[in-house]
């Protein structure tokens, strides 16, 4: 029982020294509470609690030897020796105005620190938002949150310091980390805070001037109505930023895009053609008119294209395919689907998942189930990883569209992964 010996010999020497328990405490800089603990012997002493009770207690290396005897020998439980929790909670405070706040409260007694905004370094801010950006194309919501949150904060405070040129910048700036925060917001399954985060980018936008973003959060919104099932509403925020001819030739070719698969969801097909058929007219437009590389410090050196970053002729493809499956050619789709995947780049990942679920399911409607399960198979791992509830929910409609296929040895062997990644809610 060394612990013990050890909290043993503390106890007596700091009554020996007429010091209480929250004096030693204050002395050594360590919590009440975990100096409590240390005494009764239901906490190992570490050896720089030691060194510091020694010296307080002027006890001539006597603790410090017998904390030393008391250590595990294999090293064990590294964190929870050291007095610190890791999965302690930590709360941010991220006021509008005035100094924010981080505190956490671990075995070693409360921390806290503040820190005031400055306007700071522009450009640097809007480099961690474009590897932000690409980070949030292949890994999980819940990792890149945090860090959008405090991205679009850090833009905010920043404005009240600055003027001119440099708060127009960080203004948008701010709005698209808005926008991008909302966008991860709903890919966690949270439609209600990507709607919240969409509008605060709009607020950020309408004071910057930035009209392209502003009217691109109704695309955003129609992606959230189009995962609704809610075609009308979907058609109706697209189209009218399709046909507002004073916006940019590739924010009306995301619009145009999300307007066809409105009409697809409810099998309009002439009007869906026709949607798509605009989206190629804008797309050869876009080409023509993409604006030159910004200058580094320059208005544009925050203002990145808005939407996806996949190539416009891959993902124009994709979307046509996406629509012939729910106009319910799903034949069609499977081979349009397959011209365009392999035109995804590595980074990709999000949009492969999404894209390979959908040719997926398109296989499986065209009775191609193993073709279709084997598909399935090589993207799980990367579904995992982003974990995304708007796929999750195109995986959900193909194991609905194959539960009925039960007994066939491709969905038998891929069955169990699926309940597993759904959440062992399995198909609706």
């Amino acid at each position: 029982m060394a612990h013990s010996s050890f909290g043993e010999e503390l106890r007596r020497r700091r009554m020996a020294a007429g010091l209480s328990l929250s004096a030693l405490a204050t002395a050594v800089n360590y919590s009440k509470s975990h100096l409590s603990k240390v005494e009764t012997g239901n906490k190992p002493p570490t050896p720089d609690l030691a060194r510091l009770c020694d010296g307080a207690l002027k006890a001539g290396g006597a603790l410090r030897a017998l904390a030393h005897a008391a250590r595990p020998p294999d090293g064990k439980a590294a964190a929870e020796s050291s007095g610190r929790t890791l999965d302690a909670e930590w709360l941010l405070r991220l006021p509008g105005g005035g100094p924010g706040e981080f505190a956490s409260a671990d075995l070693t007694g409360p921390v806290s620190m503040r820190f005031t905004a400055a306007s700071g370094d522009i450009d640097a801010l809007s480099s961690l938002l474009d590897l932000l950006i690409q980070a949030g194309r292949s890994s999980p919501p819940g990792m890149v949150l945090p860090i959008a949150i405090a991205q679009v904060h850090a833009a905010r405070t920043a404005i009240p310091h600055s003027g001119g040129r440099s708060r127009k910048r960080l203004l948008t700036l701010a709005a698209r980390a808005a926008e991008f925060t909302g966008w991860m917001a709903q890919e966690s399954g949270d439609d209600s805070a990507g709607a919240w985060w969409t509008d605060l980018a709009v607020e950020f936008a309408a004071d910057g001037a930035d009209q392209e973003l502003a009217e691109y959060a109704d695309v955003r919104r129609a992606l959230m109505t189009l995962y609704r099932g809610e075609a009308a509403t979907t058609v109706h925020l697209a189209a009218r930023v399709r046909h507002r001819h004073a916006l940019s030739p590739r924010l009306r070719w995301l619009a145009a895009l999300r307007e066809a698969q409105g009409h697809a969801l409810v099998g309009d097909d002439h009007s869906c053609r026709s949607a798509i058929d605009g989206a190629h007219a804008l797309w050869e437009r876009a080409s023509r008119d993409a604006p030159a590389p910004p200058r580094p410090g320059g208005e544009g050196a925050v203002a990145r294209p808005l939407g996806t970053s996949v190539p416009v002729d891959i993902m124009t493809t994709m979307v046509t395919g996406w629509c012939l499956h729910d106009l319910g050619r799903p034949g069609e789709a499977a081979e349009v689907l397959g011209r365009a995947l392999p035109g995804l780049g590595p980074s990709s990942r999000r949009s492969r998942a999404r894209f390979t679920v959908r040719r997926a399911l398109a296989l499986a409607d065209d009775g191609s189930i193993a073709d279709a399960c084997s598909l399935i198979a090589d993207v799980l791992d990367d579904i995992r990883t982003v974990d995304s509830a708007t796929i999750r929910a195109d995986l959900r409609c193909f194991a609905n569209a194959i539960r009925r296929r039960r007994t066939h040895p491709s969905v038998a062997d891929l069955w169990p992964q699926l309940w597993l990644i759904l959440g062992g809610r399995g198909p609706q």
